[in-house]
């Protein structure tokens, strides 16, 4: 009986902490939006009002940002709400991705729990801009780590890999080198890579006709590798991690 009770408990904990700090989310977040909390909202409604991606406006380097705030305002009149959602979400997938990452190392609910507490009140002075990052991050982890237990199939990787190409360029960079690592130190290496780097490619195929279509591929990428560069994403990192848009490393 005590046991079965600890289970629930246990068991709780997780939503409990969701459902207190989406409370805390949105109770703080409102009056406090600024600056490029304000980036994804100006897009979609660019799009609402009928102008098109890289042609009538500049888009560098996240299309998935523009078209879910895009679906957001339709949704919600083109009220900042439906923003807060699409952020408050995100955190939360994120959240839950690192206490089932935390469970798999510990074992432990309670500090399973604890963890993603401490990365709540760490992200408690930001608002609503970069949430994708808190979930991208900890679900690519999870998924490799599945991967790499053969219980989880290489186009589940390429859906992620797609999705973080999608909101931002080098968030999928990073997860997509991340993910070929994983796969490569795997029982088949070389069968799964191509399968998940071909599920990629086909599930960007869209997209990237859309681009041939409006700027060109080529095009599009060397102007996005320079606005990155202009924009300080190439800057010098302390202990020599520096980004791989730096201009000295391009030299």
């Amino acid at each position: 009986m005590i046991a079965r009770v600890r289970n629930l408990l246990g068991s709780l904990l997780l939503p409990a902490f969701l459902v207190v700090y989406a409370m805390f989310f949105i109770g703080t977040v409102d009056g406090r939006l600024s600056g490029d909390d304000h980036y994804a909202v100006a897009h979609g409604y660019a799009l609402i009002a009928g102008d098109r991606l890289n042609v009538d406006f500049f888009d560098p380097g996240t299309p998935l940002q523009t078209w879910l705030s895009y679906v957001g305002q339709r949704l919600s009149g083109s009220r900042t709400i439906a923003e807060v959602i699409i952020a408050l979400t995100l955190r939360m997938i994120g959240l839950t991705a690192i206490y089932f990452v935390t469970k798999k190392l510990v074992r432990n609910r309670l500090v399973a729990v604890a963890v993603p507490l401490i990365v709540s009140v760490w992200l408690m002075q930001q608002t609503i801009y970069g949430a994708e990052k808190v979930a991208l991050y900890p679900i690519a982890i999870l998924a490799a780590w599945r991967y790499l237990e053969g219980r989880l199939s290489p186009y589940v990787l390429s859906v992620i890999v797609a999705i973080a190409v999608l909101f931002r360029h080098d968030h999928g960079l990073y997860i997509g080198l991340s993910m070929a690592i994983a796969v490569a130190l795997g029982p088949r290496p070389r069968q799964d890579l191509v399968k998940m780097a071909g599920a990629a490619l086909v599930l960007l195929l869209p997209w990237l006709i859309w681009l041939q279509a409006t700027e060109g591929v080529v095009s599009y990428f060397s102007s996005r590798v320079a606005f990155a560069q202009d924009n300080g994403l190439g800057r010098t990192r302390p202990f020599g991690l520096n980004s791989p848009l730096d201009r000295k490393s391009t030299r």
